[in-house]
């Protein structure tokens, strides 16, 4: 969370707390109208609060897998490009001189390597 996030709850955090001392104040002065008030004002701010700090923890959650997921996509582009490569040597290994002839056969080859992970 941000400073100015950990702020915010501390002061509603603060006010539940001031809210609980004035409605025992006026609980013991009678003032039943305005411990209502007061409780109500109570309640609904830690309703806020919470919901605040619930958004957080799922917020920092989506961010841990976001975290995760870059490093799995980091993963499959370096297999990727590992993949290319050694059909980049296994094209040249066939003595074609013409770079579109290597382009060509790497084409196919990974084409044919397609076919078999999908079971055709």
């Amino acid at each position: 969370m941000t400073e100015e996030e950990n702020k915010a709850i501390e002061y509603f955090t603060k006010r539940i707390d001031i809210c609980n001392e004035n409605a025992n104040i006026c609980d013991e002065n009678d003032f039943d109208e305005e411990a209502t008030q007061l409780r109500e004002e109570k309640r609904q701010t830690e309703i806020i609060l919470n919901l605040i700090k619930s958004q957080q923890k799922e917020i920092e959650i989506l961010k841990s897998k976001r975290v995760n997921m870059f490093e799995q996509l980091d993963c499959i582009d370096k297999k990727n490009k590992i993949i290319d490569l050694i059909l980049e040597e296994i094209a040249f290994n066939y003595e074609i001189n013409s770079s579109v002839d290597i382009v060509t056969i790497k084409r196919q080859l990974k084409e044919k390597f397609e076919k078999k992970v999908e079971g055709k």
